[in-house]
């Protein structure tokens, strides 16, 4: 037995067994690892605080235990005679993922598969396309679109222009790009200018380039690119 001797008394005793009791003594127990003192013909716990892989021999209303091995705080409800958990379970999370701790096996991922993905080939649709001809992007993916325009334009304030437009029924339609020369110097020359008509087209809808000119003006088409995206 280990003792620690105060003068004139021997006021706290450190030992597995319990000692020769009086009233005030303290009582360490390193194999329960409690802390008791002897008060009024009894041993009552001093420090309602435990820690050990597994629940203390003697437990008070209120008293904590840190579990080591599960790194997890407790409380003594006496009434209950019941251990409760302090804080909230994984199990009691609505909605948290399927595996705990997250699973970083594959990271960081393998950058060799991803690069290796094709990238999108754009595909000349010039020979297959025409202006103010309705289209349906059956591709599965977004298909981006882009068209370039060539606008000769007479004199006397005359126009050319190209709109972009796509609709999910072939009835109502969006602009979703524009390109207009004009002629804004009333003179007898003819002006000749290009523009670029740039959309992209969820699957399933329908696009167009819709193209228009005043009198004596024109406009062509010069290239149409065609580039499926992602679904």
């Amino acid at each position: 037995m280990t003792e620690v001797d105060f003068i004139p008394k021997q006021f706290v005793v450190v030992s597995e067994t319990e000692p020769s009791p009086f009233e005030g003594l303290i009582w360490y127990n390193p194999a329960t690892k409690l802390w008791k003192m002897y008060s009024g013909g009894e041993w009552k716990i001093l420090i309602p605080f435990y820690t050990g892989d597994t629940e203390p021999a003697e437990a008070t209303d209120g008293m904590l235990w840190y579990d080591s091995l599960n790194d997890v705080m407790n409380v003594y409800d006496e009434a209950a005679a019941t251990w409760n958990r302090l804080g909230i379970d994984w199990a009691d999370i609505v909605n948290r993922p399927s595996v705990f701790p997250p699973d970083y096996t594959n990271y960081p991922p393998d950058w060799s598969i991803i690069s290796n993905i094709p990238s999108p080939t754009p595909i000349d649709q010039t020979a297959n396309r025409a202006l103010n001809t309705v289209y349906q992007n059956t591709s599965g993916k977004h298909l981006l679109v882009i068209t370039t325009i060539s606008f000769n334009v007479e004199s006397s304030s005359d126009y050319a222009q190209a709109i972009g437009y796509i609709s999910s029924d072939n009835v109502t339609y969006v602009e979703m790009s524009f390109a207009r020369f004009a002629d804004i110097d009333y003179n007898s020359y003819i002006w000749t200018g290009g523009g670029t008509i740039v959309m992209v087209v969820p699957p399933n809808y329908y696009y167009k380039v819709a193209a228009g000119a005043s009198y004596g003006s024109s406009v062509s088409l010069r290239k149409w690119w065609e580039v499926e995206l992602w679904k």
